[in-house]
């Protein structure tokens, strides 16, 4: 099985997170939402990269960042958007397929 490079945009994308967490005012409650959703999404794409079935998680991580930017205080609209953004880009992600190599050679979409 080869790695999907959605799996190392979702590492890359997890730890943006958590560092755009210290760049720029957050609410105290949007401050822990996304740390918190940093480590958890930058842990599992790592995960993800063994066991692809995992990248659900960073589906749900996604898709409360977005319900949460909308429903939690925030500082500024720039968080708000740049959360939604995130969020939608780790559902996105984390609904594509890893792609297997049968002995053969061609590569066949396996379902996890």
């Amino acid at each position: 099985m080869r790695n999907h490079p959605a799996r190392y945009f979702n590492v890359a994308l997890g730890f943006w997170l958590l560092v755009s967490t210290f760049l720029w005012p957050h609410s105290a409650a949007q401050f822990t939402v996304t740390w918190i959703s940093g480590v958890v999404a930058t842990f599992f794409a790592l995960v993800s990269l063994g066991l692809p079935r995992l990248r659900v998680v960073n589906v749900l991580v996604g898709a409360w960042l977005i319900v949460s930017s909308f429903a939690l205080p925030h500082v500024t609209s720039g968080t708000v958007v740049h959360n939604v953004v995130v969020g939608a880009l780790l559902v996105a992600l984390g609904l594509l397929r890893t792609e297997e190599a049968p002995a053969g050679g061609r590569a066949a979409h396996a379902p996890g």
